[in-house]
């Protein structure tokens, strides 16, 4: 990590650290039989970080009580702890100068003075907050411990030789270690289809192994299928002949795994990916590589919508069909027959195509108009919808749908007016766009508001402001909604929850609340 954006971070925290450092002493209530287990020997004063491992981190620690229960000792170190160590990069401890341990059961909690050492600054204190700490019975300590502002920050605890990097165990001398597959080694998974004269159409998962790995005997890898986000298969493949339901490995630079078009396990219209795990055997699985995009298995019509304006040139757009598996011979020796449904005031300009023939991936292009004198007003929204004639010929087609497009005709020489929201935030209002000069306008306030709304249409936009610098006099925009009838798409980097400032920090999110889908046309 850059250092200046290190230290720009710890400044934040600081900050984020001082609501809390004043925090009382945590109140016990059975405490000594309700707690959470922290078991990772890596705590030790002794484990030290070193670069290539993972180092702890407790960000996600839920606030509340633990009990270190490591052989490495379950007592956090009163004294100052090197960055470095405890296995992660900047350590917690205890300051014993500010308080000490009790030492009796009947003693009451404790609060202590946690420090965190970053870049050991401030004599090893460069953070610090209170933690509040109750000898129970049984002699040990639990500790009320809250989750770290960011990683990588730990809670240290004991003082004993821990497990090499990799091992655990219940002592030094049963640590023992699980090794895990690098799944660097495993190519990005691709899916083709395999070249046969089935109707049926099968698919290959096919996954490049790094040639450094290939004479390997002691690995397995399994390979799985998902159809619409769903498993539907996997395949195991490895060098043990003797073990059941494991496919041998090729002598090959890869593995391949088959979807048959013939078992059911996915329709043409579905959407396929598969992914790749490999392991050492008797080892965990290795994280899984998957492919890149996933892979529509059907027919897919483009533009799924178009924008008509009558009478005006263009007078037509084209729809293209294109088939992103093969579309073979049926058992009757055709092919797919396509007609489409067409509502009053649209229209095929090559009427010859009122029926189309999909064979292999050929695309197929037919273009689509408008009458003049049927369709009035603004906008009117049509429905195509396309419709396979002889699926029941097919037995791999027959439950295959197409999607339907949606048509905007738009009256001829009717403007289309724009209003736009910049930075923070200039607006341009709907006005004539042939002007030379725009008319801006600017508004600074914070919070949700509305920047466009359409009755007729039932749409509207609206926007979200957020404080752009210190002083809260500019603002700018970090959210927008839109509603089209019922349908909902929001565009964010507020925060959840809702951040009042600036924080470059936030992701973008996209989100579709209202049942995570659209309705067609939409998009």
């Amino acid at each position: 990590m850059d250092p200046g954006r290190f230290l720009i971070r710890c400044a934040i925290l600081v900050l984020a650290f001082s609501c809390v450092s004043g925090q009382g002493t945590a109140t016990c209530i059975n405490c000594c039989q309700n707690y959470e287990n922290i078991g990772e020997s890596r705590r030790s004063v002794q484990s030290q970080w070193k670069s290539g491992q993972a180092p702890l981190c407790d960000k996600d620690l839920k606030k509340g009580w633990y009990r270190f229960t490591s052989f490495v000792g379950g007592k956090m170190p009163t004294k100052k702890v090197n960055i470095n160590h405890c296995g992660t990069k900047a350590p917690i401890w205890l300051d014993g100068t500010t308080n000490n341990h009790p030492s009796r059961p009947t003693d009451p909690v404790v609060r202590i003075k946690a420090c965190v050492n970053v870049f050991g600054r401030r004599r090893g204190c460069f953070d610090w907050f209170y933690v509040s700490v109750k000898y129970c019975p049984g002699n040990f300590f639990v500790y009320f411990l809250q989750p770290t502002y960011s990683c990588y920050r730990a809670y240290c605890a004991g003082d004993g030789t821990p497990c090499p990097y990799g091992q655990t165990g219940d002592s030094l001398a049963t640590c023992a270690g699980t090794k895990k597959f690098p799944s660097s080694y495993l190519g990005r998974p691709v899916i083709t289809v395999k070249d046969e004269e089935d109707e049926a159409v099968s698919l290959y998962c096919i996954v490049p192994i790094d040639r450094k790995i290939r004479d390997w005997k002691n690995v397995t890898y399994t390979i799985e299928w998902f159809s619409e986000g769903k498993l539907v298969k996997d395949d195991l493949f490895c060098d043990l002949p003797q073990k059941k339901n494991c496919i041998p490995l090729p002598n090959d630079k890869e593995i391949r795994s088959l979807l048959r078009g013939d078992d059911g396990l996915y329709e043409p219209g579905q959407w396929i990916s598969c992914e790749v795990a490999a392991k050492f055997n008797g080892n965990p699985w290795s994280d899984y590589v998957t492919v890149l995009k996933p892979f529509f298995a059907g027919i897919q019509i483009t533009p799924s919508t178009l924008i008509i304006t009558e009478c005006k040139e263009p007078f037509a757009k084209e729809l293209t069909l294109t088939p992103t598996i093969p579309v073979r011979q049926n058992s009757k020796g055709g092919y797919l027959s396509v007609t489409f449904y067409l509502p009053d005031g649209l229209w095929l300009v090559n009427k010859e195509k009122c029926f189309v023939e999909l064979k292999g991936t050929t695309p197929v292009k037919v273009k689509v108009g408008a009458t003049c004198t049927t369709l009035h007003g603004l906008r009117k929204q049509k429905v195509i919808t396309p419709k396979i004639t002889n699926k029941k010929d097919s037995l791999f087609w027959k439950r295959v749908g197409l999607p339907t497009v949606w048509v905007n005709v738009f009256q001829k020489k009717e403007s289309i007016h724009k209003c736009k929201s910049v930075t923070d935030p200039h607006y341009r209002m709907l006005d004539r766009q042939d002007v030379i000069r725009e008319r801006w306008y600017d508004f600074f306030g914070n919070g949700d508001f509305s920047l466009y709304y359409n009755k007729e249409r039932n749409f509207e936009v609206q926007t979200r402001q957020w404080d752009c610098n210190n002083e809260g006099s500019i603002t700018c925009n970090c959210g927008v909604i839109i509603r089209d009838h019922n349908d909902l798409i929001k565009f964010s980097c507020c925060g959840e929850p809702r951040k009042t400032k600036r924080d470059d920090t936030t992701p973008i999110m996209v989100d579709i609340p209202r049942a995570k889908c659209l309705a067609p046309g939409i998009s």
